[in-house]
C-alpha cells in the first residue's frame, strides 16, 4: 500500500508540474503576442566584425553585446557602430545607434535610434536599414544637418553606388550666400555632381524673393551656386527694392515684380550671371504711376548680369512687348545693353515691325544702332538721325 501511495503522489506531482509549466508558457505567449520575444542567454559577448576585399577594409560592425533570439535573428545592443569605408566620394560613412538586428550573412542590418555621419553631414532617424547591396534606408521621419543647411523628411534612401540621397517631403533651409527656406515633395542630393534636384511643387524663399517650379535643379561649387534651373510652370516673385546696383529702374520701385515662364536657367561664371527664360514669358511690375501695373513678355529672353555692375545686357525675341505708364514697345526681337561707364541704356537692335510710343513715338521696320537711328537715354528715346 505504501508503495502505491508513493507512486500516486509522484504521478500527481508530475501532473501538477506539467500543468504549472503549461500555464507559464501560455501566459508568456499571451504577453508577447504581436511582439518580438527575445531570449537573453547567459554569456552575451562583444561583437567586432571586419570585412575586406582582400586588400583593404570595406565594412566594420561593432556592438558591446550580441545574441540570438528564439526566431533565429541576431540582436545588437550598446554602442552599435557600422563603418562603410570610402563609399562617400572617398569618405567613410558611420552609422551609430543604441540597438539593432542583423542577418547572419550581414545582408541586412537594422539600427534603432540611429545616426548617419559623413564628415559635415548628419542624419538622425528612429530606424535605419543598411543592405549589402549598397543602400541605407529609413522609412521613418529623419532630420538632416549640414554646414550648408538643415531640414526634415518623411523618409530617405542613400544609394552608396550612385552616391545620391533621395528623400520625400523635404522642408528646411539652405545656407549659402544668404539663407533660403525650401520645400519640395522629393529632393535628391548627388555627391558626384555636387547638386540638388527638387521635384513636385518645389519652392524656395529668400529675403527678397520667392521662386517655385515643378522641378528645381541646383549645382554648387565651393559653397556657391553656379547653375540654377527651373523646369515647368516657373514663377519668380521679387518683392524687395533694388538698391546700390545698376538694375532696370522697375526693380527700384516698391511692390512685387512677378516673372512667369515655363523654364529658366541661371548660370554663373565668376561674378557674371547669365539668365535665360523660355516659353510664355510674362512680367508684371508696379508702373510709374501709382496704382497701375506694367507688363512685358516674350517667347525667349536672355539677361547678362554682373554682381557689382548690375544688368549689362538684355536680349528678347518672339512677340516682345513692354508696357509702362507712358511707354509702349513692341517688336519681334530686341537687344539692348548698358553703356560701360554710363547710366543710360542703348537700344542696339530691333527686328520685325517695331512700335514705340513714349516721349517720341514711331513705327518702322528693322533698325540697329549701326544705322545710327536712335538710342535710349534715361529710358527715353531720342532720334539721332531719321531714316
Amino acid at each position: 500500500m505504501r508503495v502505491d501511495n508513493i507512486r500516486k503522489l509522484i504521478a500527481i506531482f508530475i501532473l501538477l508540474s506539467f500543468g504549472i509549466i503549461t500555464i507559464i508558457i501560455v501566459i508568456r505567449s499571451n504577453k508577447t503576442k504581436g511582439k518580438d520575444y527575445v531570449f537573453f542567454p547567459e554569456g552575451q559577448s562583444e561583437l567586432h566584425l571586419i570585412q575586406t576585399d582582400g586588400k583593404k577594409e570595406i565594412f566594420e560592425l561593432y556592438a558591446k553585446r550580441h545574441y540570438p533570439d528564439r526566431l533565429g535573428r541576431y540582436h545588437l545592443s550598446g554602442n552599435v557602430n557600422i563603418k562603410i569605408f570610402g563609399k562617400a566620394d572617398g569618405r567613410d560613412i558611420l552609422i551609430k545607434g543604441e540597438s539593432g538586428i542583423y542577418e547572419k550573412d550581414l545582408s541586412i542590418v537594422t539600427i534603432h535610434n540611429s545616426e548617419v555621419r559623413i564628415e559635415d553631414l548628419k542624419i538622425d532617424s528612429k530606424e535605419m536599414v543598411y543592405t549589402s547591396e549598397g543602400f541605407i534606408k529609413s522609412y521613418s521621419p529623419a532630420k538632416f544637418e549640414h554646414k550648408y543647411g538643415m531640414g526634415e523628411v518623411e523618409s530617405f534612401i542613400y544609394d552608396l553606388t550612385k552616391k545620391t540621397i533621395s528623400a520625400l517631403n523635404f522642408k528646411g533651409n539652405f545656407k549659402r550666400e544668404e539663407n533660403f527656406q525650401v520645400s519640395t515633395k522629393k529632393i535628391t542630393f548627388s555627391y558626384n555632381e555636387n547638386s540638388v534636384l527638387m521635384e513636385g511643387n518645389s519652392w524656395i524663399k529668400g529675403e527678397k524673393f520667392y521662386l517655385n517650379s515643378q522641378k528645381l535643379y541646383i549645382v554648387f561649387s565651393e559653397g556657391k551656386i553656379i547653375l540654377f534651373k527651373g523646369i515647368g510652370n516657373s514663377e519668380i516673385i521679387y518683392y524687395g527694392k533694388g538698391e546700390g546696383k545698376k538694375i532696370p529702374e522697375i526693380f527700384e520701385r516698391e511692390g512685387e515684380k512677378v516673372l512667369k515662364c515655363d523654364n529658366f536657367e541661371v548660370e554663373r561664371d565668376g561674378d557674371e550671371f547669365i539668365a535665360r527664360f523660355e516659353s510664355k514669358i510674362e512680367i508684371k511690375f508696379p508702373a510709374k504711376r501709382n496704382g497701375e501695373t506694367g507688363s512685358g513678355g516674350a517667347d525667349l529672353a536672355k539677361i547678362i548680369y554682373e554682381k557689382e555692375k548690375g544688368v549689362r545686357e538684355i536680349e528678347a525675341e518672339g512677340n516682345v512687348f513692354f508696357i509702362d505708364t507712358d511707354q509702349k514697345f513692341k517688336g519681334e526681337k530686341v537687344y539692348a545693353k548698358r553703356a560701360e561707364e554710363l547710366e543710360e541704356w542703348e537700344l542696339i537692335k530691333a527686328e520685325g515691325k517695331v512700335e514705340f510710343h513714349g516721349d517720341v513715338s514711331f513705327e518702322c521696320g528693322n533698325f540697329s544702332k549701326n544705322k545710327n537711328i536712335f538710342s535710349l537715354q534715361n529710358e527715353r528715346p531720342y532720334v539721332m538721325r531719321d531714316k
